[in-house]
């Protein structure tokens, strides 16, 4: 034989070890190189045997039909389906099936005997190996199988015989195998179709499987199935089950039919006994029962088990058993329902499958936790396929059949990934299904079970709405906005629905109750207010002034097709309604709302002809309006008297703004307000006490249009509104604090839901990462007096009159209340102090009757107590939720005004409330949210107001933050944040045109890199300035064409008065620090200015500084290292191209440095009395002062040799 036909040896050994990898691709890759190899080797030999080998080869042998290397592959490749490894039997079996495809000469007598022969099976063997044999002949019969050796002409009825006796054999030797051959069996019997072999292999198996032994186990359905399916003529179908041996089991020929549905679930419920996986007679069944009655109508014989009956059986048999069995019915679940048409759907989730799916994850210890998860999960796999298919399975899990708060006892989101996966037609369904299921109550069930019904379905409703992911419909919506206004505002109790033109109000069974209408009447405002922030996307991209500035996150804009808001059409269509039902309002309300609209449509009128005109802030006010008066005007349903003085107010406040005094007093029933010609509080300033009373609310709508009002009006702010706003973030926290601020309490608004207050408690989180130590300067002095002012603080703390006062209280009214419990028995009278010791021996107990009765009263006495703390408690959430609300006034201001000269009066203010609210844990949200403010948006302003009045006031307000920081104590937060405002103002002034025939003085800013080296917290937060050096050239300082930049703008020159101002006011500053013995200031104000102005810095502080270098010219050694720290920074911040113009300065400098040295070194080593410890020099300060000075040392040695 020629050599050129064979295979290295080395080449084909690794092929073969691939073929075992886990890999499937690896696995898949040598598959396919040893099959190429191979057919190329038999492709030669085949040549080569037709010129040199005889034509009279044996048949029986596989050497002479395959070449040498084909013949060892075959071996190899069937003695590797007995490994045990993991990927063995899956790559070999592949490679096999592939080979016998492409060689057609070989015979199947010659396969089966090389595969006994290959792998052997004997009872000595140990239980593993006698299983890996097994396993690997079946692999190799199936391989025979699927290569199509059955179906060729070589093979007889004897070969197919013997294949199928091996089957049987191992199906009887082990109960593990029955499955696999069965499978391989059907696959037999399907490989011979159309072929002469069909009919008697037929025949042989259903005469060695079936006929002898019946159909009794799984296995023998699931081959009877396939093959009455594909036979039903067989005669041997009715002999086999109206034999006398097996008529007892089956009552009908066809295996399917109704009426042998005891049988089956007799021989299903056996389909787990050896494997957890999925049995493969489920899969028949269950094609066959959704095949059924699809286009062709069966005889009434071969009448196939309905949907309905097989889930049934399934249910009955298996979810009543053992768990083993409970986890086929979740695995039939996740095979079965992804087949399903939505129509079929509610006869799978019936009550008996949800209740368990229930049980089993709520349980998530339970041993069927995991599988009944996957099937979960099952849900909105389908959903996500078929959105039709999602509204029934939501319908399914929370209607009758399951539970409104399917997620929540769960503790899954299954019902909210569907919705999803919704379509705007499915949540108009479920829309209805809600409404219909809300009006249609069982009358035998309790009233409060039927409120809480309700209740739930009123909660979905609201969580449609909410979530921004489900797709909603404006149909769907408009059904949810008219149910509530109709069952939350309209007596629909008294008055017959029957026949009146409404066809969305319908009469309740049972009719509602005073609590189901008033969470109508809650969710309606809860929704409305949804509904709102839906549009504020729409609204943002049209009016840049506004509605939906206060930075929430936008939802996807949904609007009415009308073109109106929401509240509008509402509004309309309460009207409408009132024609034919009666509404929850008096006489004088009714009346009130009537002639709000009146005003509301004549807005519209002018909006209308301002259109033409394009004035879009007289356009923005007239909408804020009207959105204020739609709004207000639905308050008359919860709060009458409130809301009428509201539009009172909000009558005058147009009426003034607009200055349309024939609109005054046109709402007929409300007292007469101002006619806007008396004197009084400015319009702006009552419009904003009237949006703090609606943020004073526990209503999320109404805080919604406060925002959006505020907004639109910010620009017309005045400084006595802002003093409002600050008087209410300045007043005291707690009860004391709403007794300040609330003078009552409304019980509708405190059982308003405000699912939305999570945003106000969020910000206790917001600004954390505001609060770490970024800067690099200490104060130690403060730090070495830390322990004695928390021991004077907690010493302050127990000596608090108030708080002894307010336990004083406490136990006095405790002491009365149970003197008062006592009442009418004969220990009610007082007992004073002195004769309590004289009594002791005297005092009777009390009886039985009489100390069941004091139990009584001392039991309401101590819930009583409990009410008024968790009262107390409520006040002070509301007190804080108001403050942080009112916060977002002044974030929407910061954002929308950046350019009014106003927002310089806000950064006094916001410091001082910082201050105030640092060491009051009740108020630590409100600082977090200060400082984020403070951080994020005043920090970071990319536009600044211009003119004469804002340069006197940025140095106004700047030396009163000097003198603030100068008076607070220490806090590093509040030092960085008061610091970083100067550096606002510093800007702001930068970006000022210079004064009419004043000189112009340029501030430079310090460079890019020099900020990245030794920025500080306070430069950090102004990091959006971000200098770089300018490249100008130079000129002298009475004509500076170097002009600063902040980030990538060049500002103009600045107020050189203005400067001058600025300089004075730090160098003030530092002399204060520097000669004060106990001084708050924070030195990182003067670090922040040399990083980030150091022009700035060079003109305020060398002089100054120099003065104290020197132990004897400070009152304490801190100050002095501090004084070479400031040097240092000098030094560092010093740009090249201004070296020659601090020329004179360096010098003075380093001969003072020179000087303070030589001064200080004649304290080393002496005695300094006790009392004056606090000004010597510790090693610790040499170390300090000594490298502030190499600092200096290494700036001067390389720019300034001559001076040095």
């Amino acid at each position: 034989m020629p050599s050129s036909i064979s295979i290295s040896s080395n080449d084909t050994l690794s092929l073969y070890w691939d073929l075992a990898s886990k890999d499937v691709d690896i696995r898949t890759r040598a598959a396919a190189t040893l099959i190429r190899q191979l057919v190329a080797v038999q492709s030669e030999w085949s040549a080569a045997r037709t010129i040199h080998m005889p034509t009279n080869d044996d048949p029986h042998g596989i050497e002479t039909l395959c070449a040498p290397d084909v013949s060892y592959a075959l071996k190899r490749l069937l003695r590797g389906l007995a490994s045990s490894r993991a990927g063995a039997r899956q790559g070999f079996s592949v490679a096999l099936t592939e080979l016998l495809t492409i060689i057609p000469e070989l015979r199947l007598s010659h396969l089966m005997h090389l595969l006994l022969t290959s792998i052997e099976v004997t009872g000595s063997m140990k239980s593993q190996e006698e299983r890996d044999g097994y396993f690997g002949r079946i692999f190799g019969i199936l391989a025979f199988t699927l290569s199509g050796v059955l179906a060729r002409p070589t093979t007889t009825i004897q070969d197919i015989q013997i294949l199928v006796s091996e089957l049987v054999k191992y199906q009887r030797a082990k109960s593990y195998l029955r499955e696999c051959c069965a499978g391989v069996l059907i696959s037999v019997s399907e490989a011979l179709s159309n072929t002469d072999l069909e009919e008697p292999v037929i025949e042989y198996i259903l005469s060695t499987i079936l006929i002898p032994e019946g159909i009794n186990n799984p296995e023998q359905l699931w081959l009877a199935i396939v093959l009455q399916n594909k036979y039903p003529r067989l005669p041997v179908w009715k002999t086999l089950t109206s034999s006398t041996d097996h008529s007892s089991a089956w009552q009908k020929p066809w295996l399917l039919h109704p009426s042998n549905r005891e049988r089956l679930a007799e021989i299903l419920k056996e389909s787990s006994y050896s494997n957890p996986k999925l049995h493969g007679v489920w899969n028949v069944i269950i094609h066959a029962v959704l095949s059924a009655n699809k286009g062709v109508k069966e005889k009434s014989k071969r009448k196939v088990i309905s949907l309905l009956e097989f889930w049934q059986l399934v249910l009955d048999t298996m979810f009543s058993s053992t768990p083993e069995r409970k986890y086929v019915v979740y695995e039939l679940f996740k095979v079965l329902l992804p087949r399903l048409n939505p129509t079929q759907i509610p006869v799978v989730l019936n009550r008996i499958f949800i209740r368990q799916l229930m049980r089993d994850l709520s349980d998530s210890k339970g041993l069927l936790f995991d599988s009944a998860k996957l099937a979960a999960k099952v849900f909105a796999v389908v959903a996500k396929q078929n959105e039709e298919a999602s509204y029934h399975l939501v319908l399914q899990l929370i209607g009758q059949r399951g539970i409104h708060e399917f997620d929540k006892v769960t503790k899954t989101k299954t019902v909210a990934s569907m919705m999803e996966s919704m379509s705007a037609d499915g949540f108009q369904k479920y829309v209805e299904y809600l409404k219909n299921t809300f009006l249609n109550q069982p009358v035998t069930i309790p009233v409060e079970e039927v409120d809480s019904n309700r209740s739930i379905i009123l909660d979905q409703m609201t969580q449609l709405v909410r979530t921004a992911k489900i797709p909603k419909s404006e149909e769907g919506l408009w059904i949810i906005l008219q149910f509530l206004a109709a069952y939350g505002l309209c007596n629909t109790a008294s008055d017959s629905c029957e026949g009146k033109e409404e066809a969305s109000v319908r009469t309740a069974t049972p009719p509602l109750s005073s609590a189901a209408q008033q969470s109508c009447r809650l969710r309606l405002f809860t929704v409305l207010g949804d509904l709102n922030a839906l549009s504020l996307s729409h609204e943002a991209k049209n009016d840049d002034d506004g509605i939906g500035a206060s930075g929430r996150r936008k939802n996807t804009g949904i609007r009415p097709s009308s073109g109106n808001t929401w509240a509008y059409d509402l509004n309309m269509w309460i009207e409408t309604l009132s024609r034919t039902y009666s509404l929850e309002l008096d006489e004088e309300s009714a009346q009130v709302r009537k002639n709000v609209l009146e005003i509301v449509k004549s807005i519209r009128k002018k909006v209308q002809k301002l259109d033409a005109e394009e004035d879009k802030a007289t356009q923005s006010k007239y909408h804020a309006f009207e959105m204020l008066l739609l709004h207000a005007v639905l308050q008359l349903y919860l709060e009458p008297q409130q809301a009428k003085d509201t539009l009172n107010e909000l009558q005058d406040c147009y009426a003034r703004v607009f200055e349309t005094p024939k609109v005054t007093n046109t709402i007929k029933g409300l007292p007469a307000g101002n006619d806007g010609h008396e004197e009084g509080p400015q319009p702006i300033d009552v419009l904003i006490d009237i949006l703090l009373s609606f943020l004073a609310r526990p209503s999320v709508l109404l805080r919604a249009i406060a925002e959006q009002a505020f907004a639109v009006f910010a620009r017309d702010l005045t400084k006595t509104g802002l003093n409002v706003i600050f008087e209410v973030l300045t007043s005291r926290s707690g009860l004391a604090g709403a007794k300040d601020l609330f003078e009552t309490v409304d019980d509708d608004d405190v059982n308003e839901p405000d699912d939305n207050d999570n945003d106000d408690e969020s910000v206790i989180e917001d600004a954390d990462e505001n609060n770490e130590d970024d800067g690099d300067v200490v104060m130690e002095d403060d730090i070495e007096d830390s322990e004695n002012d928390q021991s004077d603080d907690d010493e302050a703390e127990n000596a608090d009159p108030e708080l002894q006062a307010k336990a004083d209280e406490e136990a006095e009214m405790l002491r009365l209340a149970i003197q008062s419990a006592l009442a009418g028995t004969k220990h009610a009278a007082p007992i004073d102090d002195d004769e309590a010791g004289d009594d002791d021996d005297g005092e009777e107990l009390l009886g039985d009757d009489e100390m069941e009765e004091f139990d009584d009263k001392l039991a309401e006495i101590f819930t009583q107590r409990r009410a008024q703390k968790a009262e107390a408690k409520d006040a002070k959430q509301n007190v804080l939720h108001f403050k942080l609300r009112v916060l977002t006034l002044l974030e929407i201001y910061i954002k929308k005004q950046c350019t009014n000269p106003l927002i310089l009066s806000i950064f006094l203010p916001l410091l001082r409330t910082l201050a105030s609210t640092s060491e009051d844990s009740d108020s630590h949200p409100i600082h977090n949210k200060i400082v984020s403010l403070l951080k994020r948006h005043v920090f970071k302003l990319r536009k600044y107001p211009a003119g004469v009045h804002v340069v006197n006031e940025c140095v106004r307000v700047m030396r009163e933050v000097h003198e603030f920081m100068g008076k607070v104590r220490e806090r590093k937060v509040i030092s960085e944040l008061s610091s970083g405002v100067c550096m606002v103002l510093i800007r702001i002034l930068n970006h000022q045109p210079a004064a009419g025939g004043a000189e112009g003085v340029c501030i430079e800013s310090a460079t890019k890199m020099e900020l990245n080296e030794n920025i500080t917290a306070g430069g950090k937060a102004c990091a959006g300035s971000n200098s770089r050096k300018s490249n100008r050239k130079k000129t002298s300082s009475n004509d500076c064409d170097v002009s600063a930049t902040v980030g990538n703008e060049t500002t103009p020159k600045a107020n050189a008065m203005a400067l001058q101002l600025v300089i004075d006011l730090y160098a003030s500053t530092l002399q204060k620090y520097m000669t004060s013995k106990r001084s708050h200031i924070n030195p990182l104000i003067f670090m922040d200015l040399i990083n980030r102005y150091p022009d700035l810095a060079w003109k305020a502080f060398p002089m100054e500084v120099i003065k104290y270098l020197s132990i004897e010219s400070v009152p304490r050694s801190f100050q002095m290292v501090q004084a070479y720290a400031i040097l240092a920074r000098l030094f560092t911040q010093l740009s090249n191209q201004r070296e020659d113009e601090f020329k004179n300065e360096v010098a003075t400098i380093i001969s003072a440095i020179a000087k303070g040295l030589l001064s200080n070194s004649k304290s080393i080593g002496s005695n300094v009395e006790e009392s004056n410890q606090s000004r010597g020099i510790t090693a610790t300060r040499w170390k300090d002062i000594l490298a502030s000075v190499r600092i200096i040392e290494r700036r001067t040695k390389t720019n300034f040799d001559s001076v040095q």
